[in-house]
């Protein structure tokens, strides 16, 4: 039965009042933001362990709760809706102050609330209460032409403003902006007023740019195209068998991406079949992807099951089982016992890969010399791969510098080593952090979070030594690892009385800065690191180990190299360059090592400035 403007019930009144072009718009946002998340959601869940429909079920609930929200809310006077805004933009903009103090820091900002177990972000909230707020302070001032009021809509945008870019939040800040912006051009403004506000927001653009680490990050990457949404999107393989197959990890893509594991493209799954049946082409890249996409069915599977995985080990299983066939050689098996007998290839050239993985993820020694500095990189597995590792990268104009030394050495130093070295990386493109120390703290959290297994504190991770040069000044963190400077005795002055000075002839001098005495991982005293800011001289050569050289037996006794004959070699070497110096301390390695098993991974690290 159709409702007459002569009927005079509530459900009539209603429809015959309200605007139908706002509730039609309304009603259809609502729906596309259904279809929306029953589209998407489907890997979120099985990779977090929820039900199917889960969020879309959750979604539909608070949709409707909205509607009926939205419903009785047209049914109020403007009186009403007026003080119920402010009031909602009070409360909000007191939550806005207290995440400042408490919220949840998640990568570096605070943004988050918790109410009743549930995470919040009250600038979502606040932009409905504003914009009604604001419409209604600027009808005021059109039509009574008091500047009061246009007063009271600039203070209200910039408190939110400030509050935001505090968080920090600029992508919010922007949007709540660029509404109060429209609003003032609906209402009619000045045109000098407009073209102030022009002027103002690419210069508060750029001023966030050059003081947030996160903005300067996130703008990069958009210009370059290695934003969030790019990298998703290419995280996805259309199989003919399978469909789409995800790529559940950013580490995960790296690895696919590399040359070694491109080459798997070019190597047969299938031997020589193709050669007799052409339509028979399964290479191993086709097998390894297949196999990734069947584990996080199993793992999906298992979940479901009750079997508890954490996320990392459920990591852990995906990279094993893509790199299962990284080192496999050409044809499958038909042809391995008439090339080679009695050697298993695939363990033996998994582990060679391995080794040039390894040096190719975390990085090259060759490539430091990109950056035009005048050092060396001697580094000597005990196994074909390596526990220790070295670490730089730039950003801006702060170079940073680390040799590390994981938990063990062999296959499991390897595993730990990529977890560090992932986590360095993190910390500072990620977290936009820059001092040592903090670089320190936050890998420290990200390696005990990776190994933390069904809440078992897993005692792996690194003593390394970090240094960050900005000009004429490093800056120095470390965990058990020290840094020494060797300088010229003359330049030391006063420092030569100091402990840390040890002075070992008249031309030179070793200073000693010493590192925090606890790795970077779960401790039983886990403390703050610690910074050293060092000025540094012309001629200074900055060293960075791990303990594999001074702890190698070796000579007429089989006695440990130990500290203080290191120092001294160090200083007997200062006349030649870094490459003398690198290809001499391989030697003196090798002689005092003679015929006996090498005991740990070697790493050195020689800067001159």
């Amino acid at each position: 039965m159709m409702l007459s403007r002569s009927d005079r019930s509530i459900l009539s009144i209603w429809l015959w009042t309200i605007d139908k072009w706002i509730f039609f718009s309304f009603f259809t946002l609502l729906l596309l933001g259904i279809i929306f998340i029953l589209t998407s959601s489907s890997t979120l869940e099985m990779k977090l362990n929820k039900e199917s429909y889960h969020f879309s079920i959750k979604h539909i609930v608070f949709v409707i709760f909205s509607f009926f929200i939205a419903i009785i809310l047209s049914e109020l006077k403007f009186d009403k809706i007026k003080f119920l805004s402010l009031l909602g933009f009070g409360l909000l903009l007191a939550a806005l102050f207290y995440c400042l103090q408490y919220g949840s820091d998640i990568k570096g900002a605070k943004r988050w609330i918790d109410v009743f177990g549930q995470s919040l972000q009250p600038s979502e909230f606040i932009k409905p209460f504003f914009i009604i707020i604001n419409a209604w302070l600027l009808t005021i001032w059109k039509s009574t032409q008091k500047n009061k009021f246009l007063f009271l809509s600039i203070l209200s945008i910039l408190s939110i403003d400030i509050m935001l870019l505090l968080q920090p939040d600029l992508g919010m800040t922007l949007l709540i902006t660029t509404i109060w912006i429209f609003q003032l051009l609906i209402t009619g403004i000045p045109m000098l007023f407009f073209i102030f506000l022009i002027f103002v927001i690419p210069i508060v653009i750029l001023l966030a740019y050059n003081f947030y680490s996160h903005v300067y990050v996130r703008i990069n990457d958009f210009i370059f195209g290695t934003n969030f949404q790019a990298n998703q999107a290419l995280k996805i393989f259309n199989d003919p068998i399978y469909g789409f197959i995800t790529i559940p990890d950013t580490l995960l893509y790296d690895l696919i991406q590399h040359p070694y594991f491109q080459r798997l493209r070019r190597i047969s799954q299938m031997g020589l079949s193709y050669l007799v049946y052409p339509g028979a082409h399964h290479t191993r890249f086709h097998h390894a992807l297949g196999c990734m996409h069947i584990m996080q069915k199993a793992v999906e599977v298992l979940r479901y099951k009750g079997v508890v995985i954490s996320n990392e080990e459920e990591k852990a299983l995906y990279i094993a089982i893509l790199l299962h066939d990284i080192g496999h050689g050409p044809f499958s098996h038909a042809m391995e016992h008439s090339i080679v007998e009695n050697v298993n290839h695939e363990i033996t050239e998994s582990i060679n890969y391995a080794k040039r993985l390894q040096l190719g993820v975390i990085q090259s020694s060759n490539d430091i010399h990109k950056y035009n500095l005048d050092s060396f990189i001697f580094i000597r597995p005990k196994d074909n791969v390596s526990g220790d590792f070295y670490w730089f990268n730039k950003v801006n104009n702060v170079f940073y510098l680390a040799a590390a030394d994981c938990t063990g050495h062999g296959v499991p130093g390897a595993m730990v080593s990529f977890v560090c070295s992932n986590a360095l990386n993190r910390t500072v493109m990620e977290f936009g952090l820059k001092e040592p120390s903090e670089i320190l703290n936050q890998t420290r959290e990200i390696i005990i979070d990776t190994f933390s297994q069904r809440g078992e504190k897993v005692k792996d991770g690194m003593d390394i030594s970090l240094c960050a040069f900005k000009e004429n000044e490093v800056s120095f963190a470390g965990a058990n690892n020290p840094l020494w400077i060797v300088r010229k005795t003359d330049l030391i002055g006063d420092d030569k009385k100091s402990e840390r000075s040890t002075v070992l002839d008249k031309n030179h001098s070793l200073i000693e800065f010493k590192a925090n005495k606890q790795p970077v991982g779960f401790y039983a005293e886990m403390r703050e690191f610690t910074q050293e800011n060092i000025k540094l001289h012309r001629g200074d050569t900055i060293y960075l180990f791990s303990d594999g050289f001074a702890d190698q037996f070796g000579g007429e006794k089989g006695k440990k190299y130990k500290y203080k004959p290191f120092k001294q070699l160090l200083i007997n070497i200062q006349g030649k360059s870094m490459k003398e110096q690198k290809n001499y301390l391989s030697d003196v390695f090798d002689e005092w090592k003679g015929n006996r098993e090498q005991i740990d991974d070697v790493c050195i690290i020689g800067f001159k400035v």
